[in-house]
């Protein structure tokens, strides 16, 4: 009889926290997928422009090494209200998963 694989989901309100963030994303080794809801979304860098002498603002969510963001569409003038997480050996050719990551 084959086991079959199974997928772990955490939906988690992170009321735009950072470091809550970088907690849970280094904790959550065996979850394959996060949804946040209400994630921190902030300036992450400076892009160059020619019209800007200062540069732009570069928003993202928070990264980990570990993870893979996956961004909604959102307009210009806008942050997520919800954002996805999937675990990078999830999406690694070498380890086999039990789904299929499509951004």
């Amino acid at each position: 009889m084959a086991v079959t694989p199974y997928i772990e989901i955490a939906l988690v309100n992170m009321w735009k926290r950072n470091a809550v963030t970088h907690t849970l994303l280094n904790s959550a080794g065996k979850t394959n997928i996060i949804l946040l809801q209400e994630p921190w979304y902030n300036k992450i860098g400076t892009a160059r422009k020619d019209l800007a002498r200062e540069g732009t603002d570069t928003l993202g969510g928070v990264a980990s090494p570990g993870w893979e963001i996956l961004y909604p569409g959102v307009a210009k003038d806008q942050k997520p209200k919800v954002m996805a997480y999937a675990h990078k050996w999830a999406c690694n050719n070498s380890t086999p998963s039990p789904f299929t990551i499509m951004p």
